[in-house]
């Protein structure tokens, strides 16, 4: 018996390689003969896949057809954002902050890739996030690595605001968060200064 031509089939043919294969040409004799093969799953995305191992050989030239399956799981990605939280100080109500920066790192073994960086909360539309300036929304990063955004707060009117910069990723579980907090004082105008003279 010869083996002539080992390969994948199937519906997710893609997702599984024949490696280490000895039988492809060979000639394997009865009884005793043997070769062997490995079939590698590398999934592109979560979920179950399945394919065939189609193995074509002298006998009558059929395809014989060894059904493998193999389910793709994610691994959650760690991230940690320094600073934890914003905080924006006295800030005049009608004017804009100075930005401030968080640097996003991802301190998980593979790569996580940013899906979208959203104000929520109370006081949401008192602060903004830059586009120029975020270097993390549909970026990937890489395992280790990191990304940056900036944050803006323009209050319009007085008193303490609050939010949060909501971070969505690829197969991470739930938003991560970012605390916002910001205080705000309204412009005061000096009262006008009367000065009375007497006459002689």
């Amino acid at each position: 018996l010869s083996a002539d031509a080992i390969s994948m089939t199937g519906t997710d043919a893609k997702q599984f390689t024949i490696q280490n294969n000895s039988c492809t040409g060979s000639v394997i004799t009865p009884e005793t003969g043997s070769c062997t093969f490995d079939v590698k799953f590398t999934p592109s995305s979560v979920g179950t896949k399945t394919a065939n191992v189609s193995i074509v050989d002298n006998d009558s030239n059929t395809t014989k057809l060894i059904a493998v399956n193999g389910t793709g799981t994610s691994q959650v990605p760690a991230m940690s954002f320094s600073p934890s939280s914003l905080s924006f100080s006295g800030v005049l109500s009608g004017t804009l902050s100075s930005p401030k920066t968080v640097t996003l790192s991802n301190t998980s073994a593979s790569f996580v890739t940013i899906s979208s960086l959203i104000l929520s909360g109370t006081n949401a539309n008192q602060f903004s996030i830059p586009a120029a300036t975020d270097y993390c929304t549909g970026e990937t990063v890489a395992a280790t690595g990191n990304c940056s955004f900036q944050v803006i707060f323009f209050p319009t009117s007085g008193g303490e605001k609050t939010a949060n910069v909501n971070l969505t990723a690829q197969y991470y579980g739930s938003p991560a968060a970012v605390p916002l907090y910001g205080s705000s004082v309204v412009y005061q105008a000096p009262a006008p200064r009367v000065k009375i003279s007497k006459k002689r």
